[in-house]
Formats: structure tokens, C-alpha cells, sequence
């Protein structure tokens, strides 16, 4: 949307209704009275009428207009159609995404038959017919037209290949026989290609349109290259072909070689060939295939402790001052080590990567603070995954909308790409395993109950350690898992009370209280460890037979300091009633220095498919904790060949969600301090009204100010899948190495739901399969600059508000049935009547509302598009490219309406960018780069490119015609 100010036509328009005023108050102040002449003031009227007419007519250009909408359609908007094609837009983009991280071996397959019409052309011996130049003494080249084309597909190429037609053939008019050819491809495709004449069209029962399923993939650009033997046919198409291959009419002109070897010309004559594509990929390497297969060549590499690598926290940038850490007064000198210098980079900014100073040809290396940087495992690790910047880097090349790639290891390190520093202000927290994206691809989706001893022997230190361990565990569960929590000593009982006798979805909201439950645990009596299993089993039963919370695996987490034996009878009548078969795993955390009784709280374990663990100080809580995933994941790693992609929830980059409460204090002090030094400076001020109003207004603005809250906080979706470790030492107890990931900014997803499509009143947004949204108009993470609690755990029917009578919280059965059909992955359609809010909440309309909801293939989200009733139902279409040829034919200059200062670019909405920036395609504000596009308008064949990812090769889609018709032209050319 263009905002343009017209306050030269407001002020001519002013201008002249002021004078006509004035006129009137002279004429009527100056003259005596008269009787009115109702004619010649109609008269009058008519001609000052008529010249406002005119005026206005050449201020708004009306024939102009006229003309510009002459070739224009009213067409109608299905709003059914347009949900599939924003969702099929949006799966191409995703699916590339998923390209970067995993590539599956996929092979095609398919026939096709092309119908080859009569060639005539002249020579300069007469008319031949035939196509093919018998005479040897010939040798002449045949420039027929060609126009070929696939009626009622679009996207669809003209694939027609170079047939090398032997010499002993080259006297026929058709091909005998069969021509195969093959040929590899450097980007890792084999292609081989046989050809073999068909007797009729109607008995080959596999004959299809010979069009490549390959039109959108990067082959297509190989291809049409010069290099290419099949590039030699293309370069005679007018227009010429561009990747991806569309629809249209193409004039090609066809050289014929008589070089009595072979002859580059299809055949020609009414014949019908069946040609038959078969092909297959070759190993192209991502970031999970080359992690794995470079995990295996390392394992038994030497470890080099001085080797240095680009250590986000340290490395610095050139001219940047080295500082080093003092040492210690009581330090042994023989002890002191030499430190090792940081990397030097270069690091620029960039917008595509939130104007972060980055450098997009290496990756840097994040490690947490509580894991040792020069340890061996890890430094091996840091050095093995360098080969993954490669794989970045060619994977940012081939999509240049990629963000941020990486390698979450399960040693605890991050390499990311494109390198950059990284921010430690005011601490560091961060830990990318206990992030959503990495914790949903490591493990499966799992029922969990984490039974927490509250005898009196659990005081002091161990209380808090216990508390510790509850909170690591809580950190690594994702919406995906069911938890609860209960403390058991003479009684078992939950830390919440809400959550009495069940299992709660493990979102942020729902963590959050169960930590805050942790805090009031109180610490008496004896330990009763079987009531505490016994009712944690029945529970969990509860929930498997009747099929609700995760429906994969269950596990018991015993946080104690001492069991006083194994409780045999338990697992016997819960546990290992179908052995081998054990639905439950239990977990055991043992608390404490000097403890007991070791053996059976680890035989628990053990025997039970589960994992032990004593710890005695806080410092080794969170890596002791992490180790129960790769336990979890076992199964899956074994498995070797499934590699589950996983796409995350929303979240807010690297922001940490324990920050938020801490934050909110901060902020509530330094409030609480200002509102104090007030008073004490003017007491009577302080109270006045008019101060009191002032503070509400200011308080106001910044609770309903969407664009300074949202700016610090960059959202996004991730896509990773689990890096298995496949070394020969490691089959028997199936490690993860880690999860390779790809983020994919909400901004990027907001591009594809085609505001100017929807218009004004109508608006998309995505539903996560929990119901969660995941990019929504009325979507609001941020409270006054700070994440809120549970910001991405906002439920669509939370947003989407029935208009009835209902109380908070009392949903509609009609809108809880659309949740339900939409987070089941239906597609469907209905009318519901709602209220919504605009103007920055000043404002409710009470509407009736059409949905249309269709999900977004091999991922988890649904796609729901909206409009008012009787909104929208039609819209004006009109092809850009014949708008711009209007305008040039007319010798208009189109920037000559953008000159001034009196316009601006809708700050929400995208025109046209470039994908990968370049130092001279950056532009201060979005004006420049409307001009820019503008002047680009004005070369020769200038097409507006389409905004549709196309599909990697790994997933394009099989297009189908039922045939395609080559015509040969009579008037033909001759050279």
C-alpha cells in the first residue's frame, strides 16, 4: 500500500470553494436586495459545477485511470483456493528448508510421448518435406518456428532433449530402434535417457508429456546452461528459458548440422515417440549426512589441545585489543598455562541476519558456561564438525533466504552459521540443548511424572539440589510431553493442586507453575517410596490405555537420597507383567555426599530400562540431568534410517524464558525507585490529578505500542532433525551427536500469506498441532519490552473470540470443533460470528466470519485464511507485465510519481527485495528501494519474478499433462 499525499488538489479544491464563498458574502454585503433569478443562478451553478468537473477530472487523471483498468478482470475470490495455494506456497519454502538439513536418496521414473507434426521448409532447391536434408550436397540451415506448449498446466517446461541420430540413420525420416543417453551431472544427478518409436499414440498406454518433474529444481539451471549439450537446444528459444520453466509459447529456432556423423534435429514426420526418463541422486551431503559420516572418519584422529577455533565469546575483530585473564596471587607458576589467542575475523553487517555483524563464509562455536571449552570430547567434536562450514555455506548460496544454520552437539557446544559474536549481557544462560528444537529432535514425545522425596532427611542442601534437579528436567520437556510433579513422604500429593490426578501439556505456561509449586515443598516424616510408585503407575496406565497425553513412550524420574530396597512387588504389577516389554522407564537421581542404601535405588534403574545418577553438588546438576535423552532416544537411534524432521514452536531467538521474571522484577524496582525520589521531591505533585493522568496516558502508550515492544525480540520456527552417532564403538549404546537445525524467521512466513490478496479486513494465520499459534494478527509476546511467561503458548481460540455470552474461558462448541478440525489437519470451511478489536484495542466490531483452514503438508502447521461477510467476495486482476508495457508504449515515467516527500511504504507489506544482499543493493529506507525496482522497470523485457520458493529437487512435485503438440510453421526461414 502507497500512501501519497495530495495536498495540491485539497488546496486548489479549497482554494476555489473559498473564493466562491467570499464572491457570494461581497455580492450579498455590496447590493441591494433583489428577487433571486433561479435561472441564471442554475445557470451559474451548472457552469461552476461543470468547471470543477473538469478540474477534478484532471487532478485524478480519470482517463488515465480508465485506460490503465481496461485490461483489468473482476474475478472472484475463492477463498478456498486461495488457503491451498498460500499453503502450497508456504510448503515449498519449508521444504527447502528442510533441504538444508536433510537430504533423502530419491530416484524418478516416468514415460512421456511427443507428437511430432510434418516440417516444411525451403531450401534453395525447392520445398522439402520431411525435416531431414537428404542430400549431402546440402548442407544448409533449416531456421523452422516452433511453438510448443502444455494447454491448461501451468509451471510446466517445454522439455524437448538433443537426439543424436546416428549416421547410418541419418537417411530416414524417423528413428529406428533405441537411443540411449546418459549423462551425470555435476550437482549430483544421473539422468538417463531412452528413446524408442511408438506405432500409435493411442496403444502406448504410458505415454505422457515428455516435461521435466524437474522444472523447479537446480538441474533446470543446468540444463539451460551454454555448457550443456541440451543447452544447445535451448539457446534457440525465443523467449529464452528461465528457471523455473513456466507456461507460455516459445518460437524456437533449430540449427541442423550435417556433419555426416550426427544431426542435432528431434524427429520429424507424424511419428510418436516414447521416451522414458529414469534417474537417480547421488549422496548430496547436508548438515546431518555430513556430520554423521565425518563423526565416523574422525573417531580415531589425535586431539591437538592448542587447536583454535572461531570461539564466539572470545574471538575478536581486526585492530580489536587481546585481553587475557589475570592470574590468581596463590597460583602454582608451573601450573599457569599459556593462554590460547582468540581468532581474528572480519564480521559485517547484514540485514538479512537482523543487522547482526556476521560473517557468512565460516561458522562460530558457542559453548555454555558451565562446560569446559578445552575438554577432550568437546574439543574433538569442535574440530570434526568443521566440515560442516561447507555445507553452510553452499546451503546459504543455493537459498540465499536462509538464516541462521547449525549444530547443536550433544557435548553441549553450538556452531552456528554465518559466524557472529555472541552478546553475554547481562549473563549468559544459554544451553541449545535445552532449547525446543534441539530437545523435540533428540528424543520422542514422552508422559512423564517426576516423583520428588519430601522425608525429613530431604533439608538443606539436598532440598535445594532437588529442587535443581526438577527444574533441569522440567528445562528439557517441550509441548509435545506431559508432566507432573508429586512429593511423597508419609502422603503423596501434587505441587499444584490444579493439577490433581493427571498429566499436564508441558508448554511454558504449565512449567512455570510447577517450578513455582517447587518453592512451597515442605520436608517431614518418612519417605513412603511404594504409594509414591504405586500411584505413579496407575496414572501413567490410566493414560496409556485410554490413549491421551503423549502416546509414545513413559518415563518415572525418582528424585531421592535413598530408597531402603528395590519395591520387586511394584514393578512386578505394573512394570514387568510382559517382559521383555517395559512400558515405563524409571530414572533415579540420588542426593547427597555420605548416602546409603546406593544399590537399590541403582538396580531401580537399571531394571527398568532406565538410567542412575548420584549427585552431590549443584555444579554438576544440568550435565547429569541430560544424559536420561540419549536413553529416551535409543530406540530411534537404533533404528539408523528414520531421521524424524521436527519443526519447533514459536520462540524468541536466544532469549532465554527464565529471564522474564527476573526482568519484570528489575523493572518493577526501578519503578518502584522513581515513583519514591518523587514523592520525596514534591509530595503535593505527586498526588495531583493532573500528574496521576499524565502517568496513566504515559502508561497507556506503552502497553498499546506493538512496534517498540516487538522490535528487540526476533521470532521464529526451527526445523532440525537428530544426527545419529554411527561409529562401530558406539552401535551397542546408540548415542545422539547432536541435532542439525535451520531457523526460519516468522517475518520470512508472514511474506507468503499475501496481504495484498487477502485485503484490509481479511487476514491469515497458522496453527500449530496443539493449537498454538504460530504467526497471528492479534499476537502479542511482548508486555512493556519483556517477554511474556507463556508467550508461545497462546492458544488460537484465545485469539479468535465467539460473539456470545459466554464467561472467560467458556469456549464455543462451534470454535472448539474448528480447533479440533484444524489441529487435526482437515480442511474445511465455516461461519462463525466474532468479535474483534481494532485501533489499538479502542475499538470492537461484532462481525460474521468465513474460515477456511487447510494444513501445510509434511509439517505440523495448518494454514487458516479469514474474511468478513460479504467482504472481498471479488477483486480487480490485471497482468503487471502488460501494466508496465501500457505505460512504457505511452513514453510515461512511472518514478515520476514517487518524486517528493510526500508518500511512504506501508511498513508491513514487501514489494520487491533482493534474496541475497550485495554492497551495492542496500537501501536506507524502503523509498530508495521502490525506485530502484522502478528504474529496473524500465529495461527491456523486465518481468516481475514470481515469489514461490521453488521446490528442492529431493521434493518437487510429479507434474502430469495429457499431451503436448509441437507445430512447425510453413514460413519457415532459410539461411
Amino acid at each position: 500500500m502507497l500512501y501519497i499525499g495530495g495536498r495540491s488538489s485539497c488546496g486548489i479544491l479549497a482554494f476555489t470553494f473559498l473564493l466562491f464563498f467570499a464572491i457570494s458574502i461581497t455580492r450579498s454585503a455590496d447590493e441591494p436586495t433583489t428577487t433571486i433569478k433561479y435561472n441564471v443562478v442554475q445557470a451559474w451553478a451548472a457552469k461552476l459545477g461543470g468547471e470543477l468537473w473538469h478540474l477534478g477530472d484532471f487532478i485524478t487523471r480519470r482517463k488515465e485511470v480508465e485506460e490503465s483498468f481496461k485490461q483489468a478482470q473482476v474475478v472472484s475470490k475463492n477463498g478456498q483456493k486461495i488457503v491451498e495455494e498460500m499453503a502450497k506456497d508456504l510448503k515449498y519454502m519449508m521444504d527447502a528448508k528442510v533441504s538444508a538439513v536433510k537430504i533423502n536418496l530419491w530416484t524418478f521414473s516416468f514415460l512421456a510421448c511427443i507428437v511430432l507434426l510434418p516440417l516444411r521448409a525451403k531450401t534453395e532447391r525447392g520445398v522439402f518435406n520431411g525435416g531431414t536434408i537428404l542430400n549431402g550436397l546440402v548442407s544448409r540451415r533449416v531456421v523452422p518456428k516452433r511453438i510448443g506448449q502444455c494447454v491448461g498446466q501451468e509451471n510446466l517446461p517445454i522439455f524437448l532433449p538433443d537426439m543424436r541420430i546416428s549416421s547410418r540413420n541419418r537417411t530416414h525420416s524417423t528413428i529406428a530402434g533405441e537411443i540411449v543417453f546418459r549423462e551425470d551431472f555435476p550437482n549430483g544427478w544421473a539422468v538417463e535417457l531412452s528413446v524408442k518409436q511408438c506405432g500409435d499414440l493411442q496403444k502406448s498406454t504410458s505415454c505422457r508429456m515428455f516435461l521435466s518433474q524437474l522444472g523447479h529444481s537446480d538441474i533446470c539451471g543446468w540444463l539451460t546452461s551454454r555448457e550443456a549439450s541440451y543447452g544447445k537446444y535451448y539457446s534457440t528459444f525465443q523467449p529464452y528459458p528461465r528457471c523455473p520453466f513456466r507456461k507460455g509459447v516459445y518460437n524456437v529456432s533449430e540449427q541442423v548440422v550435417d556433419d555426416g556423423a550426427s544431426k542435432y534435429l528431434p524427429g520429424v514426420g507424424s511419428t510418436f515417440w516414447e521416451i522414458t526418463i529414469t534417474g537417480s541422486q547421488k549422496n548430496r551431503q547436508r548438515i546431518m549426512d555430513t556430520a554423521e559420516n565425518t563423526a565416523i572418519s574422525f573417531d580415531e584422529e589425535p586431539v591437538n589441545q592448542s587447536f583454535q577455533y572461531y570461539n564466539a565469546k572470545q574471538m575478536i575483530e581486526p585492530g580489536e585489543i587481546i585481553t587475557t585473564p589475570i592470574p590468581m596471587i596463590d597460583e602454582d607458576p608451573a601450573d599457569i598455562t599459556t593462554p590460547i589467542p582468540p581468532k581474528e575475523i572480519v564480521l559485517t553487517k547484514k540485514r538479512h541476519f537482523f543487522n547482526e555483524a556476521v560473517n557468512t563464509t565460516v561458522s562460530s562455536v558457542h559453548v555454555p558456561t558451565n562446560v569446559y571449552d578445552r575438554a577432550t570430547e568437546v574439543i574433538k567434536a569442535i574440530k570434526w564438525s568443521e566440515a560442516l562450514d561447507s555445507i553452510f555455506y553452499n546451503n546459504y548460496i543455493g537459498d540465499p533466504t536462509l538464516t541462521w544454520q547449525y549444530f547443536g552437539s550433544s557435548s553441549g557446544f553450538l556452531r552456528q552459521f554465518p559466524a557472529t559474536k555472541w552478546e553475554q549481557d547481562p549473563v549468559d544462560l544459554y544451553d541449545c540443548r535445552l532449547r525446543s528444537w534441539y530437545i523435540e529432535a533428540a528424543n520422542s514425545p514422552k508422559d512423564m511424572l517426576i516423583l520428588v522425596d519430601s522425608s525429613g532427611s530431604m533439608t538443606g542442601q539436598r532440598k535445594d539440589i532437588a529442587k535443581h534437579v526438577v527444574s533441569n528436567i522440567l528445562d528439557t520437556l517441550g509441548p509435545n510431553d506431559y508432566v507432573n510433579i508429586f512429593t511423597f513422604s508419609e502422603e503423596v500429593a501434587e505441587v499444584v493442586p490444579c493439577f490433581r490426578d493427571t498429566l499436564v501439556q508441558a508448554n511454558m505456561g504449565n512449567i512455570r507453575e510447577l517450578k513455582l509449586g517447587m518453592d512451597n515443598i515442605d520436608t517431614n516424616e518418612i519417605a513412603n517410596v511404594s504409594a509414591a510408585l504405586t500411584r505413579a503407575f496407575e496414572l501413567l496406565e490410566q493414560f496409556r490405555e485410554t490413549r491421551n497425553g503423549a502416546r509414545c513412550n513413559q518415563a518415572i524420574m525418582l528424585v531421592s537420597d535413598g530408597v531402603p530396597y528395590s519395591f520387586d512387588e511394584v514393578f512386578e504389577q505394573f512394570n514387568w507383567k510382559e517382559l521383555p516389554f517395559i512400558p515405563v522407564r524409571v530414572f533415579t537421581y540420588l542426593i547427597g555426599r555420605e548416602v546409603a542404601d546406593v544399590k537399590e535405588i541403582k538396580e531401580m534403574a537399571c531394571r527398568n530400562q532406565g538410567y542412575y545418577v548420584h549427585l552431590s553438588t549443584m555444579a554438576e546438576v544440568r550435565e547429569e540431568v541430560l544424559n536420561y535423552i540419549p536413553v529416551i532416544a535409543r530406540p530411534l537411534v537404533l533404528n539408523k534410517r528414520e531421521h524424524p524432521v521436527v519443526w519447533s514452536e514459536i520462540y524468541a531467538d536466544v532469549e532465554d524464558p527464565k529471564m522474564t521474571d527476573w526482568l519484570w522484577e528489575i523493572k518493577e524496582r526501578a519503578e518502584q525507585k522513581e515513583r519514591f525520589i518523587d514523592y520525596r521531591k514534591n509530595r503535593v505533585l505527586f498526588y495531583s490529578p493532573e500528574e496521576q493522568h499524565r502517568r496513566m496516558i504515559m502508561k497507556q502508550r506503552m502497553n498499546q505500542d506493538p512496534y517498540s515492544n516487538n522490535q528487540k525480540y526476533n521470532f521464529m520456527t526451527t526445523v532440525s532433525v537428530p544426527v545419529f552417532d554411527r561409529r562401530e564403538n558406539a552401535t551397542r549404546v546408540a548415542n545422539i551427536l547432536g541435532v542439525a537445525g535451520a531457523d526460519v524467521p516468522i517475518a520470512e512466513i508472514k511474506k507468503y500469506l499475501k496481504p495484498h490478496l487477502l485485503g484490509v479486513n481479511g487476514y491469515a494465520f497458522i496453527v500449530t498441532n496443539n493449537g498454538y499459534i504460530l504467526t497471528h494478527p492479534d499476537f502479542r509476546p511482548v508486555f512493556q519490552d519483556i517477554l511474556k511467561p507463556a508467550y508461545n503458548t497462546v492458544d488460537m481460540i484465545e485469539v479468535e473470540l465467539t460473539d456470545d455470552d459466554q464467561g472467560p474461558r467458556e469456549f464455543n462448541n462451534m470454535l472448539l470443533n474448528m480447533r479440533e478440525s484444524i489441529i487435526n489437519q482437515s480442511t474445511g470451511a465455516k461461519w462463525i460470528r466474532v468479535k474483534y478489536h481494532f485501533d489499538e484495542m479502542k475499538r470492537v466490531s461484532r462481525t460474521k466470519r468465513q474460515y477456511y483452514w487447510t494444513p501445510i503438508k509434511n509439517t505440523p502447521f495448518t494454514l487458516v485464511v479469514t474474511y468478513p461477510e460479504t467482504y472481498g467476495v471479488n477483486r480487480l486482476q490485471i497482468r503487471t507485465e502488460d501494466e508496465i508495457h501500457r505505460i512504457h508504449a505511452k513514453g510515461s515515467n512511472v518514478a515520476s510519481f514517487f518524486s517528493g516527500n510526500n508518500w511512504k511504504i506501508h511498513p508491513d507489506w514487501v514489494y520487491c527485495k533482493y534474496l541475497n544482499e550485495h554492497p551495492n543493493e542496500t537501501f536506507a529506507t524502503p523509498e530508495l528501494e521502490l525506485k530502484h525496482f522502478l528504474e529496473r522497470m524500465k529495461l527491456g523485457g523486465w518481468k516481475w519474478p514470481s515469489n514461490r520458493t521453488p521446490p528442492p529437487p529431493e521434493h518437487a512435485m510429479f507434474c502430469k499433462c495429457a499431451r503436448m503438440t509441437i507445430r512447425i510453421h510453413s514460413n519457415s526461414d532459410v539461411i
